[in-house]
């Protein structure tokens, strides 16, 4: 069950609708005052693994981790907060909605990449990777696929 619904306001942002949930999060769709997309992460922290949250803070380590990331490969921070629901408190972070096609997609329509293509996408994931490796704490993405990879960004 969605903790967020259609039309409810976070913030100065408005819910569209639910994108996926598992255990402990919910993403979601949702739109600033001009109908601007933009992508937002729900924590639900009755349900959290205390290992994800920074316990000096109290904060979820990926809302934290998230601020860090300026690089024109990784999807960027825009504003985090916390919210009361009858499942307790949740903590929420909304960054850019990314559209264009997904490298899964691309490879199911299309078949295997040309050598060029590959060698320009894999580029682009390695130095978005290498960014995350030189942070201070290093951070891993720990779920690069095919289907997190943007083939087109346009925000």
């Amino acid at each position: 069950m969605a903790i967020l619904e259609s039309n409810m306001s976070i913030g100065r942002f408005t819910v569209q609708n639910l994108i996926k949930h598992n255990q402990y999060t919910e993403t979601y769709r949702v739109v600033d005052p001009d109908n601007n997309p933009f992508f937002l992460k729900l924590f639900v922290m009755s349900r959290i693994n205390p290992k994800l949250v920074n316990s000096e803070t109290q904060i979820v380590r990926e809302i934290e981790y998230s601020k860090m990331l300026n690089h024109r490969n990784i999807i960027s921070f825009i504003d985090s907060g916390e919210i009361e629901h009858s499942e307790g408190k949740c903590q929420y972070y909304i960054t850019n909605y990314l559209t264009g096609s997904i490298l899964s997609d691309y490879v199911a329509q299309k078949g295997e990449l040309v050598a060029g293509e590959a060698v320009v996408i894999f580029r682009g994931i390695l130095q978005g990777l290498s960014f995350l490796h030189k942070l201070s704490p290093a951070l891993c993405h720990n779920d690069i696929d095919p289907s997190n990879i943007m083939l087109t960004m346009t925000t």
